[in-house]
């Protein structure tokens, strides 16, 4: 028979607040881009529109965690402006305009 231990847990339905830097921030967005950039554009295309029509759909683990992600990122960014933590900066669009 296993041996059974303990572990501490966060039910589904508990909401917990975290605090995150900027740095924090950058680095979620960089797991984000690493795993849409082995997406192509149509398989990213068709993911953005499962998302919107049928995200229920989502099985694949891939996709799941990049649907994840976003709306981590998603929140992130709302808290960020409701509370004024947000600033404009100006950023060069390459002359091809892919490689943002």
């Amino acid at each position: 028979m296993a041996e059974k231990i303990k572990i501490k847990t966060i039910p589904f339905e508990e909401i917990i607040d975290i605090q995150i830097s900027g740095a924090f921030y950058v680095r979620i967005q960089n797991i984000f881009l690493s795993l849409i950039q082995n997406l192509k554009d149509d398989d990213l295309k068709k993911l953005l529109e499962k998302i919107q029509t049928k995200p229920e759909e989502i099985t694949d683990p891939v996709e799941y965690n990049i649907v994840t992600l976003m709306i981590l990122m998603n929140e992130i960014e709302h808290q960020a402006k409701s509370t004024n933590k947000v600033k404009d900066q100006e950023i060069d669009i390459p002359e091809n305009g892919t490689d943002l």
